[in-house]
């Protein structure tokens, strides 16, 4: 992923961070004064006394302010109970007990991430536009269900449930962020058709990586296709009395065959 998809990721956090920052600052031009006048009238003038337990007041702060600042870890994801036709499945497989906890956690995070992204991008009238025209949201779900039905091909699906589906998700977010603000600037516009712009870039990754992911099935496809092809060409070469010896003598060998079995 290039820097500006990070940077746009990293952003959300960032805005919060100063908001707490400020808080902070605010909160302890109010309190030193105060603190300053409690701790006087505490030590009676002692001035020892007094820096102590003023050392210690700023390391009390110094504590709380890097508590605030740090990021708050994400909810445990709910994964529904296993059904035994799906057990069935993943042990036909040949997948063992952590890997298939592994892919449930997965599949079940990027269910609730594509979930999320089909009611960001019927939100606002330009998301929707976008995603009329890259079918961002079906191809999302597409891969989805195809991954759930071959999970042993997760290694296939990484780009998107790594990079790509928690990243267009992000941008969503931020787009409809900046587009609630009552008041709008010239940069407010400018980052939203850049937002714009990056969402239909990585709606693009996404059908990349479904591509990706069926490209086996393609290939199949088109060996389908050509052997098909073959035997209609040698059916329209051949004439009519060749065709019905050759199957006649197909159908012996086979009698003979099962016969001698």
């Amino acid at each position: 992923m290039n820097s500006s998809g990070n940077n746009t990721l990293n952003e959300k956090g960032v805005i919060r961070l100063k908001n707490k920052t400020l808080s902070l600052v605010l909160g302890g031009l109010v309190l030193i004064p105060l603190l300053a006048i409690f701790i006087d009238k505490l030590t009676e003038g002692r001035i020892f006394v007094a820096i102590v337990i003023g050392i210690l007041m700023v390391r009390l702060m110094m504590k709380l302010f890097d508590i605030l600042k740090r990021p708050k870890k994400n909810k445990a994801t709910k994964v529904p109970v296993l059904s035994k036709e799906k057990a069935a499945h993943y042990e036909e497989l040949g997948l063992n007990d952590q890997q298939v906890d592994f892919f449930r956690e997965t599949m079940q995070t990027a269910k609730e991430q594509i979930e999320q992204l089909d009611k960001n991008m019927t939100s606002v009238t330009k998301l929707k536009a976008i995603n009329l025209r890259t079918d961002a949201v079906k191809i999302a779900k597409s891969l989805f269900k195809r991954l759930a039905d071959e999970p042993n091909k997760l290694h296939l699906a990484d780009g998107f449930l790594y990079h790509h589906l928690p990243n267009i998700l992000e941008l969503t977010e931020k787009y409809i962020e900046i587009n609630n603000h009552e008041v709008k600037t010239k940069t407010s516009y400018e980052a939203l058709e850049k937002s714009a712009t990056m969402i239909e870039k990585v709606a693009g990754l996404l059908l990349e990586d479904y591509e990706r992911f069926v490209k086996d099935d393609m290939e199949e496809l088109d060996v389908e296709i050509s052997l098909a092809e073959q035997n209609i060409s040698r059916t329209d070469d051949e004439p009519i009395d060749d065709i019905i010896k050759s199957a006649t003598d197909e159908l012996i060998k086979e009698e003979l065959t099962d016969t001698e079995k």
